[in-house]
Formats: structure tokens, C-alpha cells, sequence
């Protein structure tokens, strides 16, 4: 009986970090001798009580492929084709999970992504009570096929990194949408800061169920043959609780088509759309596809499995797709019009799959709400298996979900920061981006539970090794998921050339240094300010405000690498504001093509102040 297991960190195709001692861990039966090879490098350690192990390797300067060889007694493990390079942590919400393939651009992008050099990790989204030791992932290497469903910043991100480094790079993906980030905190951080102790200390969440596999029972009903007198009806697609299906688990639907005489022999496209959660589909008794934990984007992902011709033949024939739902809805809940089968090469000669379907409950597990993750689950389920895996840094993109307490985000977004590089043991550079705009513009100068949390966000910069980069104007008013990806990415790896890497580049736009008040006049400086402009008719963007502290909008005009703003009221000018709003107006750039970032002058208190409710919906 084997002993020897590695976390999936260490798996064929894995990118370790170049010119440092990387740890390799593992576990074994207690007390066994464990050596490990890699390149010239040659270290031992004894297992302990528990049977872990752990060591460190002399990874050397970027190449490959390797092997990395891991004795433990009588036996040998080899990890295939691995890399030395860099490797970096993308975490966040769903702006960092959002894939290539739904990005801006992506029928362009997706095929310039062949480079093996690359490799991805997709973190499976898992929450738990307690710390994890390792995730159910695997590194694969990037083509077109592989990138298509990873997060579109990450991709952006690494290909231009390894466009100007000339090096392998490793992507780890560990995103979760609609998360709040004391999910991705530890309980022991959270109860160190007084202000954010409550957070800790409530006992309310869960974590999602697990799918333990088919039971016995239902080994048999993807059958073609089945005895289906005792399964009901209901019309597909929609979410089962609306059919009065009132549970998580899994269930299973059938419906029997014809296949016709043109089809035979041929490859055929099963379109079922989007399964919450996770699904196994059947075409004639046999599995032709499914999505997973390991699958990247499964919460947005259009199910299209391959046929294979040789099992297509004419008549009557039976998909069965079992779903399971972990909590929330659950169902097939796509779109009518994307449930469909079709010869491959030629989609429009279509049957239609929505309508009525047979269904029959597999398992029914208690309903558990989607709008209660456990305080600290993903950072036990998705950040500390992952840890002490040496990494280059993180790069994260989150904080919509914490918009409504934003004034609690300058506290908490820090102990998140500082959480991570205690348990890596490792101040690791931490990238990260504003908000984009979203909404409305607004036609006067408004206070913005949005703007404060960017605000928030860019506190964070008094850390050590930080850096924030903006996407505030390249939001969507009509989408809190604005799909350009592309200029995201590479402003986040402007920022690593930059602050990593020793690039002497202009790596972020504007930002606020200095007011000279004259009255009704002001005059404004800048760093970074080279080539100061605005792109459309005329500068926009800055608000003023008087004793009265009532902002309105200002005259602006650009001299050199200053701006200077006029009181349209007549009033002096006391306080400044410049893109404080939701989707703001402002359009200033420096020759770099970097936007300003937002700034205020004034102190008032923020309108999220008093707000200490929990969130953190899944959405």
C-alpha cells in the first residue's frame, strides 16, 4: 500500500519559483527517510509523528524541463516537465475569476496563447470550517483550449510577464465571485484587530455540501433502458426550487430524442448551457462529459460536450444529465435557446432540449443559502493548502462585496495582506486593483459608498511591497463585470516590471501630491505627470467644495504637468475631489497612458462608517 503523497502543488507541468529554497512537502508513514532531487540538488528529511515531511530545494536560475524525484523508503515518485520561473497568486472576486474566453477581445487573444511555458493552476472553490492541507488541482500547461475558461486578468497578466521577462510562469488561480474578504481573512487575524473581532466571533455560515460521488442506487440511470415509471416532469430550464424542489443535493433528468438518419456516424455538439452546480452528462448510456470543482468558471459556464460519431446512430436515444448543488439554486438554468444537439460542423441543424424533462432525486441534502459563507472558509479552503509554496506575489482584484462597509475595508483589507505573508512567512509583493466604474455617471458630485472602498483599497498602500493600479475607467455602467481584461492585466504587470523587477517604466498614472489653494483657484501637482492630458473634448472629473462643504462640479484646464481648477460658484476653494463617484468622469491620463488615480482633500467622514452588517453573497 502506497505512503507517499505530494499536494497538488506538485504536480507534472508545475512552474517552481527560480533563485530561491523552495519547500517540498508531503506526508509518508511516520519516521520515514525522504529525498528529494531536482536539478543538482539533493536534501533530506525524516517524516515526523503525523507522516509529514517537509524540505527545501535549490530551484536555480529559470529553465526546464526538470524532474523532480521524491524517495520515501522503498518508494519513488517523479514529477514530470517542470519549470523554474516565476510564479504568482491571483486571487479575488469574480473580476479576477472572469474568464478569457468571456473577455473583450478574446476570439483575438484566445489563439496567441500557445506557449508552454506558461502554466496554470485552477484552485478548485472549495470553503471549509477548518484549515485544508491540500486541494483537489493540477497544473496544466497553457494553450488555447486551457486559457479559455482561466481568469482573463491572470492570463493578461502572465503573458505580458512572460513576454518581457523571457522566463516560464506559473498562474495559480484562487478566485471566488461575489466574496467579501474576512472569507479570505483567518479567524485568528480577524480576532487580533478589535474592530474586526465581530466578524470572528459570529457563528452563523456554512460551507457548501460535497458531492460524495453517485450513489449505488443511481449507478444505473444514465441507462438507456431504465424503468422510468417512477420519475416525474418538469420543465427545463429553470432552477428545481421553482419547481417546488425545495433541497441541495443531486438529481438527475432524462429525455429521450430521435436521433435522424443524417446524423449517423457523425460527431455531435450536447449544449445543455449552464448546471448549477456541477454536472455529469450522458449521451446513450455513456459519459460524454463534465464540470467539476477543477473546472475554471464553473459558476458561468456554458456546457458544450463532444459526441463521438462512432456511438451516433439513428433512433430513438437518451440523455441523461445527473446535477449536483452544493447550495442556492440548482437545476439546468441556462438559456432555452443554448440547450440544444447538433452535428458538430453544422450547429444550425439543431434539435431543441428545453422543455419537459423526467427527474428523479438522487440525494437530497438540507438547503444551505448561498448568502452565508463561513467567516475565514476560503481562506482555509483555498489559501492555506496552498501555503508555503514559494510564490513571486499575489495580484488580486475584489472588494465589491465589501462596498457596503468600506470604511471597515481600510482596517480589514490590511490584516488580509498581512494574514497572507505571516502564513507564507514571506512579504511578498501584493498587487492589486480599484474598482472599475460602475452605474450611472452622475450628473452632480455624489458620495459613493463605491468611491470610499477605493479609497480604502488605496490606503493599503502604506504597506510595504504594495501597489494599487486603476480599472475605475474601464468599468460599465450596465455591468458590474466589465469585460475588458486586457488592459487590467497589464497595468497589474506594468506594476510588477516595475516594483518586482527593477523596470524602469512609469507603471501607474497620476497621483495626487499637492494643492496651492488661491481662493477661488487652485493649482495642482502630481507624480508621475510626464505628458499630462485628457482624452475627449476637455479635462473632467474634479469637484470642489467651499466652507459649506458642498462639492460642485469644476472649470479645469491642464498647464504642463499641473492641473489648475475655478470655482464655478465664486466660491474659495477649500476641498478637492477628483473621480469620487461610482463610475466617475474623470479623464486625465500621463504619456504613459495610465489614469489618474482618484483622490479627496477634504476629511469627512465616510458615509459606510457606521455600517458593521455581514456580507458576502455569492453572485
Amino acid at each position: 500500500m502506497p505512503f507517499l503523497k505530494l499536494p497538488s502543488v506538485f504536480t507534472d507541468h508545475a512552474v517552481l519559483q527560480h533563485s530561491r529554497a523552495v519547500p517540498v512537502w508531503g506526508w509518508t508513514a511516520p519516521g520515514t527517510t525522504v529525498s528529494v532531487h531536482f536539478r543538482s540538488s539533493h536534501h533530506t528529511a525524516v517524516a515526523d509523528e503525523s507522516g509529514k515531511f517537509m524540505l527545501r530545494i535549490d530551484t536555480g536560475s529559470p529553465g526546464g524541463p526538470f524532474e523532480l524525484v521524491i524517495h520515501a523508503g522503498d518508494e519513488v515518485r517523479v514529477v514530470h516537465d517542470v519549470l523554474v520561473g516565476e510564479v504568482w497568486l491571483c486571487s479575488g472576486q469574480s473580476n479576477m475569476e472572469w474568464p478569457l474566453r468571456q473577455s473583450d477581445g478574446a476570439e483575438h487573444d484566445i489563439p496567441q496563447f500557445r506557449h508552454s511555458t506558461i502554466r496554470l493552476l485552477n484552485v478548485p472553490q472549495m470553503a471549509r470550517l477548518e484549515p485544508a492541507d491540500d486541494i483537489l488541482g493540477r497544473w496544466t500547461c497553457c494553450s488555447p483550449e486551457t486559457i479559455a475558461s482561466f481568469s482573463g486578468v491572470a492570463a493578461h497578466f502572465g503573458k505580458r510577464l512572460h513576454d518581457e521577462l523571457h522566463v516560464p510562469i506559473g498562474l495559480i488561480q484562487s478566485a471566488l465571485g461575489g466574496t467579501a474578504a474576512e472569507l479570505w481573512t483567518s479567524r485568528e487575524a480577524l480576532k487580533s484587530v478589535p474592530e474586526l473581532a465581530y466578524l470572528a466571533e459570529k457563528q452563523t455560515g456554512s460551507v457548501p455540501h460535497i458531492d460524495e460521488g453517485i450513489d449505488a442506487a443511481a449507478a444505473n440511470w444514465m441507462d438507456p433502458e431504465l424503468d422510468t415509471s417512477d420519475w416525474k416532469e418538469m420543465d427545463i430550464p429553470q432552477p428545481w426550487e421553482q419547481a417546488g424542489l425545495e433541497i441541495d443535493g443531486a438529481v438527475w433528468f432524462r429525455k429521450t430524442i430521435v436521433i435522424p438518419d443524417r446524423w449517423a456516424g457523425k460527431d455531435l455538439l450536447l449544449s445543455i448551457d449552464i448546471a448549477d452546480d456541477f454536472d455529469i452528462t450522458f449521451f446513450g448510456g455513456l459519459e460524454v462529459g463534465r464540470t467539476d470543482t477543477d473546472t475554471p468558471s464553473w459558476w458561468n459556464l456554458s456546457r458544450k460536450y463532444t459526441v463521438a460519431g462512432s456511438t451516433v446512430k439513428p433512433g430513438a436515444t437518451t440523455i441523461a444529465v445527473r446535477v449536483f448543488d452544493r447550495w442556492g439554486n440548482g437545476g439546468l438554468l441556462g438559456k432555452a435557446e443554448r440547450m440544444y444537439i447538433a452535428p458538430a460542423d453544422d450547429e444550425q441543424d439543431r434539435i431543441p432540449l428545453a422543455g419537459r424533462w423526467l427527474f428523479k432525486v438522487e440525494k437530497a441534502l438540507e438547503p444551505r443559502s448561498a448568502g452565508a459563507l463561513a467567516c475565514s472558509s476560503l481562506y482555509n479552503g483555498m489559501i492555506v493548502p496552498l501555503a508555503p509554496f514559494s510564490i513571486a506575489g499575489v495580484i488580486w482584484y475584489q472588494g465589491e462585496s465589501n462596498r457596503e462597509r468600506a470604511y471597515e475595508y481600510r482596517t480589514l483589507f490590511p490584516t488580509m495582506i498581512r494574514c497572507w505573508r505571516e502564513l507564507w512567512k514571506d512579504q511578498f509583493p501584493f498587487l492589486y486593483v480599484l474598482l472599475a466604474g460602475y452605474r450611472a455617471h452622475p450628473s452632480d458630485p455624489d458620495e459613493s459608498q463605491i468611491a470610499e472602498l477605493r479609497d480604502a483599497q488605496l490606503s493599503a498602500c502604506a504597506l510595504p511591497g504594495t501597489a494599487a493600479v486603476s480599472a475605475v475607467d474601464l468599468g460599465d455602467a450596465q455591468d458590474i463585470h466589465p469585460r475588458n481584461k486586457r488592459d487590467v492585466g497589464h497595468r497589474l504587470a506594468l506594476a510588477a516590471l516595475a516594483r518586482v523587477y527593477g523596470k524602469d517604466i512609469v507603471h501607474q498614472g497620476p497621483v495626487f501630491r499637492s494643492a496651492q489653494l488661491q481662493g477661488e483657484t487652485a493649482t495642482l501637482r502630481f507624480d508621475n505627470a510626464d505628458g499630462l492630458h485628457a482624452r475627449g473634448d476637455r479635462p473632467m472629473g474634479f469637484a470642489v467644495a467651499g466652507d459649506d462643504g458642498v462639492f460642485q462640479w469644476a472649470e479645469c484646464q491642464i498647464v504642463g504637468e499641473t492641473v489648475v481648477l475655478k470655482s464655478r460658484s465664486g466660491q474659495d476653494i477649500k476641498w478637492i475631489r477628483y473621480s469620487w463617484s461610482d463610475n466617475p468622469l474623470g479623464n486625465i491620463y500621463n504619456a504613459a497612458g495610465l489614469p489618474m488615480l482618484p483622490f479627496r482633500t477634504d476629511d469627512r467622514p465616510y458615509i459606510t462608517a457606521p455600517v458593521v452588517e455581514e456580507y458576502g453573497r455569492l453572485g
